[in-house]
């Protein structure tokens, strides 16, 4: 090898000119729209290149209480952000905002959670998620989608603040303090964590962002077991998904004092029962409680249709679960996953202090990956909010396993010393870290700054279609067709509302009072009718719409509107759509 070489792989250098790579490539990557590293990993980079110039190390200057109140005052205003843009978009990256925000609503009228928007008339959302009365509170202040998406970033920022904690206690004595720094930001910068915000609202997301923390602080505290219990209580109620991850917690309980052969047969068997609760919630608990069937069916139709139904496909045709289990295009999304999050989640088990809790995690993350992965839908790309289940989860091990890294790891293979050495050397930033946020940050439209780019960039609903909707009277009935993305806007205290899904079943109950429709949409919909639906009033009265005669059947055209999407297409995208009413 040539001194000139030699010169050019010099830590220092090597590192500096990697650095000044990466921020260029980063820079270039961020065009709209674009699956590229995100405008944060930008911002780090550069961050990275001041540091590793220096000698100083500058998060300490800069102080614990600098740093505290500079790292939540910027989330803070991404969550103002995500609210500002939950009432101000025109478009829902998913239905979910509408139906949450007409069920938290609609509980200050005493109708529980009761929602008709996209499925059917039931209360609790088919789900067990009880956690969203909390956020009821809210609707006496903000509209039911401002109040859905600030009652997730509370979570966040609570959440965030156990994660300082867990970094702090880790940390305090490591060779590399900065770690606690680095740790904390990487919990709220995930994209993993923060696309939740962004997607609008979902129960299991509350709990892994807020209960889980501070359940993990409470372990690795030595706190009192009795607060963890209460925790992992309320952790109960945000999704039947927990009934399957809160048990690794209490396994963690029963093998943290000893690890008997009778402890680990409770355990295993804990473990089952939660999966087991899961498919008796879904075949029984949960329709006797809302009347009607589970409403995830269909994602499971082909291994069993639920909890139940799969384990009696498992023992009639095990190939059969294991082969949609373990499909290409899952298997490939787990690898994503992998690379998103920080392979130094892996390494999590090899600490001898904490290698019981982490294998316990571990579990609790396999729970939603056997959940996601006998699912048609839930796990097939990483742009689902589903996965933001793991977030938490996938954070305490990946902390876990730097822990490990940093602070017990020791081997006679000298290169792996020197490597380990050199990722955290004592006066320098640490160059791999930089690589782990922009995994993590890796794309746009997860990016916590997602929020803030759609106010500044969206074209804003007509003013006079936003007014329409938010103060059309609750006990009318609303149809929205072809333009589920104004669903949001018309979800507030909403008696009846039907965005997409199950049509005629919800029409044939509800009254109709308001369609909102894209022409095209509401024709294919119409086709899909019963002719017993076509002779009924809100058959005929679809059909007098469509036919341009709304006169005949009592009804008035409110006006035609278009209206352009800024971020979801490379070129702008016209939406066409027209409001009607009954007269």
């Amino acid at each position: 090898m040539n001194i000139e070489f030699r010169v050019f792989l010099n830590k220092e250098r090597f590192s500096l000119i990697g650095v000044v790579i990466v921020s260029l490539l980063v820079i270039f990557a961020i065009v709209p729209n674009s699956f590229a590293i995100s405008l944060v990993g930008a911002i780090f980079s550069l961050l990275w290149l001041i540091f590793r110039k220096s000698e100083r190390n500058i998060f300490a200057e800069f102080g614990d209480k600098r740093f505290l109140i500079a790292f939540f005052g910027f989330a803070t205003l991404v969550a103002i952000a995500a609210c500002l843009h939950a009432y101000a978009r025109m478009h829902s990256p998913g239905f979910d905002l509408s139906w949450f925000a007409q069920a938290i609503s609609n509980v200050k009228f005493g109708e529980l959670l009761r929602t008709t928007s996209e499925l059917r008339n039931h209360y609790l959302l088919t789900h067990w998620e009880p956690i969203l009365f909390t956020a009821v509170p809210l609707t006496y202040v903000f509209s039911g989608a401002v109040s859905i998406v600030l009652w997730q970033a509370i979570a966040l920022l609570l959440g965030a603040l156990a994660a300082w904690k867990i970094s702090s206690f880790l940390f305090l004595n490591s060779r590399l303090p900065v770690l606690r720094y680095l740790t904390t930001i990487l919990f709220i910068v995930s994209w993993i964590n923060v696309n939740p915000i962004q997607f609008d609202a979902h129960p299991p997301v509350f709990g892994t962002l807020l209960f889980i923390p501070w359940i993990f602080y409470c372990i690795i505290s030595d706190k009192s077991k009795y607060i963890s219990f209460i925790l992992l209580f309320f952790l109960l109620q945000c999704s039947e998904i927990f009934f399957s991850i809160a048990p690794v917690y209490f396994i963690y309980y029963i093998l943290k004092d000893k690890v008997s052969n009778i402890r680990v047969l409770v355990s295993v068997f804990l473990y089952i029962a939660g999966f087991l609760l899961i498919g008796s919630f879904q075949r029984y608990f949960g329709p006797w409680l809302t009347g009607e069937t589970f409403r995830f069916g269909d994602r499971f139709a082909n291994v069993g249709g639920d909890g139940i139904g799969i384990l009696q496909t498992f023992f009639r045709d095990p190939i059969l679960v294991i082969s949609q289990l373990f499909s290409v295009e899952k298997i490939k999304t787990f690898l994503k996953i992998f690379f998103y999050c920080g392979p130094f989640a892996f390494l999590a088990v090899f600490s001898k202090k904490y290698r019981l809790i982490a294998i316990c995690v571990s579990f609790g993350c396999l729970a939603y990956f056997i959940q996601a992965g006998l699912s048609g839908g839930m796990m097939v790309s990483t742009n689902t909010h589903y996965i933001s289940s793991l977030g938490t989860q996938w954070w305490i091990l990946t902390v876990l396993g730097i822990y490990y890294l940093s602070i017990e790891f020791s081997s006679k293979n000298i290169l792996l010393n020197k490597s380990v050495n050199f990722v955290f050397s004592n006066k320098k930033i640490i160059p791999f870290f930089m690589i782990l946020f922009f995994l993590n940050t890796s794309e746009w439209r997860k990016s916590l700054l997602y929020p803030i780019r759609g106010l500044i960039e969206r074209e804003k609903v007509n003013k006079e279609v936003r007014n329409f909707l938010t103060t059309i009277p609750r006990e009318k009935g609303v149809m929205l067709n072809g333009t589920e993305w104004l669903c949001p806007l018309a979800a507030n205290e909403r008696k009846w509302l039907l965005c997409e899904g199950l049509v005629e079943s919800v029409l044939t109950k509800m009254p109709l009072d308001v369609v909102v429709a894209n022409k095209d949409s509401l024709k294919s919909t119409y086709e899909s009718f019963s002719e017993h639906f076509k002779e009924m009033e809100n058959g005929k009265i679809i059909k007098a719409l469509i036919t341009q005669e709304p006169n005949t059947v009592g009804w008035e055209k409110v006006g035609d509107y278009k209206q352009a999407d800024l971020l979801y297409s490379s070129r702008k995208t016209t939406y066409y759509y027209t409001i009607w009413k009954k007269i």
